[in-house]
């Protein structure tokens, strides 16, 4: 069964929020997605467990992603996109403006953009706790495309793959 663009998007926004309510499915899809992952010859995440450590997780939860770990495989990479809080809160605006998200979205995103400063030095941590390789990318005065070029390029160095 194929849907439209318009179906698929409103059928992410609805299961997103019905996640978003309960931090505990949250831990749970990560753990599924990452066991998936843990199948492929090579894993490139973008900031996967990091991120559910820093924004649900503290010193006590980190094993949670240790067994993840023990069960699956760690990424060969993971790839930190870098903003200051008042870029994301300017491109989160600009979203808004131009109708690709909607209010609740926007809400929900800056709420989050205010830690966005704290958010390198936070996930930082729990990859180095774990051993894990990964780049950081400035992203504040770049466009899609030099963003996309730095990841891919990182991709290919890391992983011996030749992605494009």
């Amino acid at each position: 069964m194929c849907m439209s663009d318009k179906q698929y998007l409103h059928y992410c926004h609805n299961y997103r929020n019905a996640v978003n309510a309960d931090e505990n499915s949250m831990l749970m899809l990560y753990s599924l997605s990452c066991y998936l992952a843990g199948r492929k010859q090579h894993v490139v995440c973008d900031r996967h467990l990091a991120t559910v450590f820093f924004w649900y997780g503290n010193i006590n939860t980190l094993f949670v992603a240790e067994t993840i770990y023990k069960l699956t495989k760690k990424p060969d990479l993971t790839i930190i996109l870098n903003v200051a809080s008042h870029t994301a809160i300017n491109r989160i605006k600009k979203k808004l403006e131009n109708k690709l998200i909607n209010i609740y979205e926007a809400e929900r995103d800056l709420k989050k953009a205010e830690k966005a400063n704290t958010f390198v030095s936070s996930i930082s941590y729990f990859l180095e706790y774990f051993n894990l390789p990964y780049i950081i990318i400035d992203t504040n005065n770049k466009s899609m495309d030099k963003i996309l070029h730095e990841a891919l390029t990182a991709i290919n160095l890391y992983c011996g793959t030749n992605v494009q």
